[in-house]
């Protein structure tokens, strides 16, 4: 509750006496979590040097006592700390985390998008692609599933999928109507901005991002406000010239048909719950 207040030295005597008790206690899960809390408390602060040896302090802990849910927590961690750093470790612990985790752990559709969403970021499509998509079955809520439509639309539009492209773009366009999803409609929408741009529809792309700028700026939502800026020098740049990115080359990748395994298998086994 004190990392979520911005407490933070609050939170991180909080966290070190858990940890002390816990070692004392031999309470080996409360001491891997509260590792776990302090990497949280020090990614939130930036300090990623100590965000990663918490995470491993809580790996440690979490393998040595076989405590795989706690280890699949750290391993995501870890993958998001790889992401924030341009490390090249960020695969390697997304494949272990899943591993921990298994194919029907509830964690495992949150982790799958934060891994495609990155892989779009850095332009492998392709391997975005199949896991965004394996991935709607599991975000019924309207405006979680708008991050999601956001990322089809993004990865379909880098790999010259059109058909991917338009229907998630048709549904995205239908949500984001809705004043309930304002909260993911302008991150929604600048998915959206992106796969037009990557297929050259400049006035879907130019009419998608006026509306993500109109909600960021009615949120005050400032990151978002720039980064919707600065894709609109990108596209007035790139239309001045008709210059489409040219569409990712088709490649298919393990990690990614691991996600879509574990995704489908566990869209399978909900509904035949």
């Amino acid at each position: 509750l004190a990392r979520r207040r911005a407490e933070y030295d609050r939170a991180e005597s909080w966290y070190t006496r858990a940890i002390i008790q816990g070692r004392q206690a031999g309470d080996w899960r409360s001491y891997a979590l509260a590792f776990s809390g302090l990497g949280n408390l020090f990614l939130q602060k930036g300090n990623l040097p100590l965000a990663r040896k918490a995470n491993v302090r809580s790996l440690r802990a979490a393998r040595r006592h076989r405590l795989d849910h706690v280890a699949a927590m750290a391993y995501q961690a870890l993958f998001g700390v790889e992401v924030e750093t341009g490390g090249e470790r960020a695969d390697e612990y997304a494949d272990k985390a899943l591993q921990a985790y298994g194919p029907s752990h509830p964690n495992v559709p949150r982790l799958a998008y934060d891994v495609a969403y990155q892989w779009a970021v850095q332009g492998r499509f392709s391997r975005a692609l199949p896991v965004a998509t394996a991935l709607l079955p599991h975000f019924e809520p309207t405006s979680e599933r708008v991050l999601v439509l956001g990322l089809v639309a993004r990865a379909a539009g880098g790999t010259g999928e059109r058909a991917a492209f338009g229907h998630a773009a048709e549904v995205l366009l239908d949500l984001t109507a809705d004043p309930s999803t304002a909260d993911t409609a302008a991150a929604g929408l600048l998915g959206l901005v992106h796969g037009a741009t990557s297929l050259g529809e400049w006035e879907m792309a130019e009419t998608a991002l006026d509306r993500a700028l109109q909600v960021a700026a009615d949120r005050r939502e400032g990151k978002l406000m720039m980064t919707a800026e600065a894709l609109r020098d990108a596209i007035r740049l790139r239309r001045s010239t008709q210059d489409a990115p040219a569409p990712e080359a088709q490649e298919w990748h393990g990690l990614a048909s691991d996600f879509v395994d574990a995704l489908q298998a566990a869209s399978l086994a909900g509904a035949a719950g």
